[in-house]
């Protein structure tokens, strides 16, 4: 289990790490911690799910990667880049969306899809909108790739919501969790590179995008175990 698995311990050092690293400002132990996140949760994954891997959620994880590198690296440089990258496993994401809510219609009817729908709904769209209103891009293309961006989020969001209050299962309580701290990490990636420039958004951007790879992953090792048992 995880708290038997030295993986997710690596995974906790290494986040802990770069968190300090960000609030520190040095460079050389974010470039020392930051490469081992990806890679140990992986390896937790691998192990929790006895060998049994989904190449759409090891590419999404992947991409996490390759993102996070390339932002380590230099994120001026790469920032477009990037934010391609970073597109892509928000689309596996929704695809693994599309399955569950498929499958769970499969089993029974949505009941509580009105209030809570119709709220987060609203929310995430307002958020989009007033984010999208007040940022400063400095080019079409950045502007396409934050309403991309929104989007995702958004469908994300209400997917979720949806799964979750029909079906209040250990899966929907990782998913949830994975999804709202990719909505702030996110919120926050913007705000200090947009906006206003501050260390506190910055922990804030950080601490979310780590915490988010464990219960993206927890949400997946649960997933397969569903599966199987299905």
């Amino acid at each position: 289990m995880a708290k038997n698995n030295p993986s997710i311990i690596l995974f906790s050092i290494a986040g802990i790490l770069y968190f300090t690293s960000v609030m520190l400002g040095n460079e050389y132990l974010a470039l020392f911690a930051k490469p081992i996140l990806i890679p140990s949760i992986f390896v937790y994954y691998f192990i929790e799910s006895r060998g049994k891997i989904n190449s759409y959620f090891v590419l999404s994880l992947a991409a996490f990667f390759i993102g996070d590198m390339l932002y380590l690296i230099n994120l001026d440089d790469y920032y477009l880049l990037g934010l391609v990258i970073y597109l892509t496993p928000y689309l596996i994401v929704l695809g693994f969306l599309i399955q569950d809510i498929y499958n769970f219609l499969k089993r029974k009817i949505l009941k509580k899809s009105d209030m809570s729908f119709i709220i987060i709904l609203f929310f995430l769209v307002y958020l989009m909108i007033s984010l999208l209103n007040v940022l400063d891009t400095q080019s079409d293309e950045e502007f396409v790739y934050f309403l991309l961006f929104g989007i995702e989020l958004v469908l994300m969001g209400v997917f979720t919501t949806l799964l979750y209050v029909n079906e209040n299962s250990k899966v929907n309580f990782f998913l949830i969790i994975a999804v709202s701290l990719f909505i702030i990490s996110d919120i926050f990636f913007i705000l200090n590179k947009n906006l206003f420039p501050l260390l506190i958004f910055k922990l804030a951007n950080v601490s979310s995008q780590i915490i988010s790879y464990y219960f993206y992953t927890r949400y997946f090792i649960e997933k397969q175990k569903h599966q199987i048992n299905e």
